[in-house]
């Protein structure tokens, strides 16, 4: 009896045992990951680390050299840096903010621009993205006088090139143009470009 009572423990225990290895193992199976394709054009007209130049808008304005330039991107976030000069002065205004893209199955792809200490929130709806001419048509709202705003965004690779169906597609949906960018804004991308890459090799100099 002894012998029986020894051998139905042992054979709780293997189970036990047993049962125990079958949860560990499926508690380290690694988690489902979301690797369905980006679909959303909003996602692929942001995504260069290329200047994207405002070249033009409906409404008249003193800014001049405004760009927006990518920090980091994901499926839903797009942080950047946005940054213009007034009236061919130097820089008037930098700042970083961070952009939520909003639902892919709205009419247009849409993003919201998060606020910040004085900085209002603004949302951009994307019209129009063409993939060859790299360049966009968006609109929005004027921040000063809340005016419908429709803006002509391009990438610095394209932005000497004749833009044809990117100035069909503003011309239809815009109506007016007041130019935003002009031939000194190379410069002004050119110096910031030369002074992050001399501050970057102080640092590593620093480091060695």
């Amino acid at each position: 009896m002894q012998h029986f009572t020894v051998l139905v423990l042992l054979t709780i225990f293997f189970r036990a045992h047993a049962n125990f290895d079958n949860d560990t193992e499926e508690s380290t199976e690694p988690p489902e990951i979301d690797d369905s394709p980006i679909t959303n054009p909003l996602y692929f007209a942001v995504n260069t680390m290329q200047p994207v130049w405002v070249t033009q808008k409906n409404l008249s304005t003193k800014v001049t050299c405004e760009y927006f330039r990518l920090q980091y991107l994901s499926s839903t976030t797009y942080g950047f840096l946005h940054g213009y000069t007034n009236a061919g002065n130097e820089i008037a205004s930098k700042d970083e903010r961070t952009a939520m893209f909003g639902g892919e199955n709205e009419v247009y792809p849409w993003m919201y621009v998060l606020p910040e200490e004085n900085k209002p929130g603004r949302n951009y709806s994307l019209r129009y993205w063409n993939d060859t001419e790299n360049c966009a048509i968006f609109t929005t709202q004027d921040l000063e006088t809340a005016n419908p705003l429709c803006e002509m965004h391009v990438w610095n690779s394209t932005i000497g090139r004749q833009l044809t169906e990117c100035s069909r597609v503003y011309n239809d949906h815009c109506n007016s143009s007041h130019p935003v960018y002009n031939s000194t804004c190379q410069a002004y991308v050119e110096k910031e470009d030369f002074l992050e890459f001399k501050i970057s090799d102080y640092f590593r100099d620093m480091l060695d």
